[in-house]
């Protein structure tokens, strides 16, 4: 466990697994990095993701805690030079993305499975970190087809959740299949 996810995990104890993720997901699209950074982290920063009094939990436990060891968190260099397989995606697929729309709900689903297929080759059991380094990858690559916005097209948390959640459930299916 990295030191940004032992902290918010001592901070809050009782947070839904949902709720968790949802934390360390925006942390990371914020350019949380390091344990350190949390000091820097603020009841507006995170209003829409937890409850304001488990933010203030966290802001607490954080000054409480003294000065963090201030330890980058790492990214394999598996990661760094990970290559999304775009050309075993189907040809609608890359259409949809060329020209920037939202593919078709069974494309994106066939789509998160290559690439889940595609991390496995590498990484049998890739961590949370590395799978939000490839997700923040391909939403920064295709927003208009992957980033999380709302109607108004404003970015929702970190603006790749949805599909961070979707390639690590692809990847614990997997685990848990073979495990079996």
């Amino acid at each position: 466990m990295d030191p940004v996810e032992d902290i918010i995990k001592k901070a809050l104890p009782m947070l839904q697994e949902r709720d968790y993720y949802n934390v360390l997901t925006h942390l990371a699209g914020m350019g949380v990095q390091t344990d350190s950074d949390l000091q820097f982290v603020t009841l507006e920063d995170m209003k829409d993701v937890i409850p304001p009094i488990a933010v203030r939990r966290l802001i607490h436990y954080i000054k409480k805690s003294g000065e963090p060891a201030n330890v980058p968190i790492q990214v394999s260099d598996w990661v760094s030079s990970f290559e999304v397989p775009w050309e075993k995606m189907t040809p609608n697929l890359r259409k949809c993305l060329a020209q920037g729309q939202r593919p078709q709900k069974q494309e994106h689903l066939a789509m998160v499975r290559t690439i889940v297929d595609s991390i496995r080759e590498t990484c049998l059991n890739p961590t949370r970190s590395h799978c939000s380094e490839i997700a923040r990858r391909i939403a920064e690559k295709y927003p208009k087809s992957f980033a999380n916005v709302t109607m108004e097209g404003e970015l929702i948390g970190c603006g790749y959740g949805s599909l961070l959640n979707q390639i690590k459930q692809g990847l614990n299916i997997l685990i848990v299949t073979t495990l079996l």
